[in-house]
């Protein structure tokens, strides 16, 4: 009884906290129509689904409860992460209402942000041995199983969770740790960790055997299992350089967008949480609930970041998809039961994300504080799609309406910049995780978008058909198209220039020799669409002589230009000695990504074009 009345009291005390926040889970008047994702073959692989619906099979509540007790498990684990020390303070105040929106404040957060994601990897990783085998051994059906042998498989965990898992944060530590995965799933995470651990043919034969057991074992896989081991056999596929690979990445991105809309089903199954009589029982419910939101919200920043990067086509979610909006990292980290009790309690309930989506694009409205990075990336992909759009309409429509509808652009870019700015992620705190890398990624898709509203949309235009050409494999770079620009660029280009900065500040070498593992693959796929941008532009400067009229530039063009020239220098590299600016900024970006030991594949493409480029 004394239980039944602690979780009674845990309620209310949400209920309270709920009732005095700003802004509550109202229904929106007017929801946008579409949120752009990637991917249109949702009509040829959702048929391949299993039939029985996300949240139907009982094991998701098993799962947690079989694992995760409160008073044998979780007291006696070693805490998760630990912020490391960072006496560098946030470039935005939490206090003030107004940010500064320019471009070197905004890259200086983006340096803070990901200098604060470190983490340090469960112990338990040292003890783990469940499912170690033989590197290859006949399995019951006859085909060959790749499971890593003892000290292979700890070798590969240890690289998942410290060079995986603190940017994108997929599994849930303890019970991964605790309990056995099924096999696709276990497979899956030893050949994401084998890539980090620089054993690509390692990495490739778990790749292949965890694609072929998920083929089989689909059906009889809880949802919240079947679409982690989804989306890391998806990005496996698609940030590779292997051609084959990338041709099934197509397919499996179809298939991924498709389950986690039906999955949206499942998670409404485990919204009421009023039934359970114990806090340990409403932890493992929740924890069901918040793992389905995270795995789904995942998704979309995956598919969402391959759609911006222009590495695969578009799909458009209806406008019903509504889902919760995550709590902190820290909730689902937690591995104390007064603490989370406390942090459950009070933490308001999050907003959905229709509500705070309406909220931010229509100014109408207050976006409650949110401390999740997964949170802040997922708004601002949503955020990219809606400005977008916009800028395309604009340009039809009459100048003072287009002006008008720009700088509304604008206002939700700064309206979203002041959310992240008062988010608790800025703050120091016990558990890092991918909260600041998630953030890092969101900001920098913020400028982005950015260059996107103030560019000029034929230059915009030159730079999708550049990138979707690399895409689909083109050998041969695009010609430039010229174009006559009415107005000044800086403002754009300031935000471009700053991808440049980016590894002069961090050490060109540097990034070289550990093969950018540092920092999350999302940042170099956003960024290098910046750079296209910036070298296309000096290239249309430079014309055919290679060298840039000063005089017919706008002042603001010019002061620049002088910023990329003092970057150039300071980069310590003698290779750009004698080059255009165009190409010094392309080499730049080049020498960043090469490596013989890249973690993804991805890059050596990129890198390959860059060198086209000088």
């Amino acid at each position: 009884m004394q239980q039944i009345a602690n979780c009674s009291t845990l309620m209310d005390n949400r209920v309270t906290n709920k009732s005095s926040s700003p802004v509550g889970n109202m229904d929106v008047a007017a929801p946008p129509d579409v949120y752009a994702i990637n991917c249109d073959a949702f009509a040829v692989h959702a048929g391949e689904l299993s039939p029985h619906p996300p949240g139907s099979n009982g094991s998701e509540i098993s799962l947690i409860n079989d694992v995760l007790n409160f008073d044998s498990f979780v007291q006696n684990m070693e805490h998760l992460t630990r912020m490391v020390g960072n006496d560098v303070v946030s470039p935005l105040s939490a206090e003030q209402k107004s940010v500064d929106s320019s471009p070197s404040r905004t890259m200086g957060l983006v340096y803070y942000l990901e200098d604060n994601c470190n983490v340090n990897i469960p112990s338990e990783i040292g003890q783990y041995n469940g499912g170690i085998h033989q590197n290859t051994r006949i399995a019951e059906d006859g085909s060959q199983d790749y499971r890593p042998t003892k000290y292979a498989a700890q070798r590969y965990l240890r690289a998942f969770f410290d060079s995986f898992q603190r940017h994108i944060s997929i599994l849930h530590v303890p019970t991964y740790l605790k309990r056995q995965p099924p096999e696709p799933l276990e497979l899956a995470v030893y050949a994401v960790g084998a890539l980090h651990a620089f054993n690509q043919a390692a990495a490739c034969d778990a790749y292949r055997a965890a694609h072929e057991k998920l083929l089989k074992e689909a059906s009889t896989l809880a949802p919240l299992e079947r679409l982690q081991t989804l989306l890391l056999l998806t990005m496996f596929a698609s940030f590779s350089d292997e051609p084959s690979l990338r041709a099934e990445s197509i397919p499996l991105q179809g298939r991924l967008a498709a389950v986690s809309i039906l999955a949206t089903i499942g998670i409404e199954m485990l919204k009421e949480f009023r039934n359970c009589v114990t806090v340990q029982a409403m932890f493992r419910h929740v924890s069901v609930r918040l793992g389905m939101c995270g795995a789904i919200l995942n998704i979309i920043c995956f598919l969402g970041i391959m759609n911006v990067s222009h590495l695969s086509s578009t799909m458009f979610l209806p406008p019903s998809f509504d889902i919760e909006l995550p709590y902190s990292e820290d909730l689902w980290t937690c591995n104390n039961r007064e603490e989370w009790e406390r942090i459950f309690s009070t933490t308001p309930r999050p907003q959905s994300f229709t509500v705070a989506f309406h909220n931010l694009t229509s100014l109408s409205g207050s976006i409650q504080q949110n401390d999740s990075g997964l949170t802040h990336l997922v708004l601002m992909i949503a955020l990219h799609s809606h400005v977008k759009s916009c800028r395309t309409l604009a340009a039809s429509l009459p100048e003072s309406l287009s002006q008008e509808m720009i700088e509304t652009s604008i206002s939700s870019l700064n309206h979203w910049l002041l959310c992240l700015a008062e988010s608790g992620i800025l703050r120091p705190r016990q558990h890092a995780c991918a909260d600041c890398s998630l953030a890092a990624s969101a900001l920098i898709l913020w400028k982005i978008t950015m260059i996107q509203v103030c560019a000029d949309p034929a230059s915009l235009m030159d730079v999708q058909d550049a990138v979707l050409a690399l895409s689909m494999g083109h050998e041969v770079v695009p010609q430039l198209n010229l174009s006559y620009k009415p107005y000044s660029v800086a403002p754009a280009m300031s935000h471009a220039v700053s991808f440049i900065q980016g590894p002069i500040v961090r050490g060109v070498q540097f990034l070289q020799a550990t093969s950018c593992a540092s920092i999350s693959i999302y940042n170099g796929l956003l960024g290098f669409h910046g750079v296209i941008l910036l070298v296309r532009w000096l290239s249309s400067l430079e014309a055919s002589n290679e060298q840039i009229n000063e005089q017919a530039l706008h002042p603001d063009e010019w002061a620049l230009l002088q910023d990329i020239r003092v970057l150039a220098t300071e980069s310590d590299l003698p290779s750009l000695e004698s080059l255009p600016l165009s190409a010094a900024c392309a080499r730049i970006w080049a020498e960043t990504l090469q490596s013989d030991r890249q973690i993804w594949g991805v890059r050596k493409i990129l890198h390959t074009y860059l060198q086209k480029l000088i």
